[in-house]
């Protein structure tokens, strides 16, 4: 016999003990002398115990009723283990860096896309343990996401209400380039910020970028000098840098309007069009933009702009899947609003993307 110590939580009720099994639950209570005994038991025994004291055996009567005790003619339960930290010194040596940019002013129709990154940790992050062992010492154990033990979570840039995107999106920038040799997957926020991070991007680096957005819309409205930068118009923006070599549109349905300029940028509206445009881009560097208003709306509420007949999940994780051999620096996921979601259906998506864009990225 044993006493299954890892198995038990102690705590003092008045003037007496309970002991828990952290495995079943089940519970009894023992005097103070009691418990003295059981630890002094654990301590003469650390192995397996073979006595023949009257006093010791009724107490390991009791371990076993609450299946504390191991032997080897009872059934007991499989060894309780302390859950891995998946999220610990090993993301610290991650080539992927994740960022949330908390950022939604501009949108031009509902907000709330800027508590998308908080609302995403939270899922990843809300399960924990926490108890007394036997000797009453806190023991803290907390589940880590398998999926973000693989990036380096870098937190959110800090948006003051009421700067300007100008200072915000400098800040944004400031941030990427402190992490210019990794990969980066930001969450936003509307689609405005994907301007900031590919500016960074190709800040610091001299080789040419694709731009290859999934996106119901074309994001091409035109700027002027009182029309600030918004997720309408930030793709004129992203035109002018130098180093953007192309803009390829995935997903677009909405109408093409008058003052709509796309000028020599791809649409491309076939999954083999698009296996056709990537055999030809081997070498080039990639940054992927996920607007989750290009899936189907009955599949996706939680996005402020919908346009109906959009992609299934597994439709665009197929389009990922074919980018896996290609060298992808960067990414983002914008619009999604936990506000708008119903049952986590859009938070599921985002969750598929996420994972799906580590996958191809690692």
């Amino acid at each position: 016999m044993k006493i299954q110590r890892e198995f038990i939580s102690a705590r003092k009720i008045e003037n007496n003990i309970e002991l828990s099994n952290l495995q079943t639950g089940q519970k009894i209570i023992v005097n103070q002398y009691t418990y003295e005994l059981i630890l002094k038991m654990v301590e003469t025994y650390p192995e397996y115990i073979d006595i023949d004291n009257r006093e010791e055996n009724l107490i390991l009567e009791y371990l076993q009723e609450i299946n504390l005790l191991e032997t080897d003619s009872k059934y007991t339960l499989p060894p309780l283990t302390k859950p891995k930290i998946l999220l610990s010194n090993r993301n610290s040596d991650a080539n992927i860096v994740f960022m949330g940019v908390p950022y939604d002013a501009g949108s031009t129709g509902p907000t709330g896309s800027k508590t998308a990154p908080g609302y995403f940790r939270n899922y990843f992050s809300g399960v924990s343990k926490s108890y007394n062992n036997l000797l009453m010492e806190n023991c803290d154990y907390q589940y880590r996401s398998n999926i973000l033990g693989r990036v380096k979570d870098i937190g959110d840039v800090l948006y003051l209400p009421g700067e300007s995107i100008v200072d915000f999106q400098d800040r944004v920038k400031q941030v990427i380039s402190l992490y210019s040799s990794s990969k980066i997957i930001v969450m936003g926020g509307d689609h405005s910020i994907s301007n900031s991070v590919v500016e960074a991007l190709t800040n610091d680096s001299d080789q040419k970028i694709i731009f290859m957005k999934f996106d119901a819309h074309y994001d091409c409205s035109g700027t002027s000098k009182n029309m600030p930068l918004n997720h309408h118009n930030y793709i004129e923006k992203i035109r002018g840098y130098i180093r953007v070599n192309e803009i390829i549109h995935i997903g677009v349905r909405e109408p093409m309007l008058p003052f709509y300029n796309i000028c020599d940028d791809i649409v491309l509206t076939k999954f083999e069009d698009f296996m056709q445009y990537l055999s030809k881009i081997n070498n080039n560097n990639i940054y992927i933009s996920i607007d989750i208003d290009v899936l189907e709306p009955l599949e996706n509420p939680g996005t402020g702009y919908q346009v109906p007949e959009g992609f299934e999940i597994k439709e665009l994780l197929k389009y990922l899947d074919s980018l896996k051999n290609h060298n992808i620096i960067g990414a983002d996921i914008v619009e999604y609003n936990p506000l708008l979601d119903k049952n986590n259906e859009s938070f599921y998506n985002v969750k598929k993307i996420f994972e799906k864009l580590v996958e191809i990225m690692e």
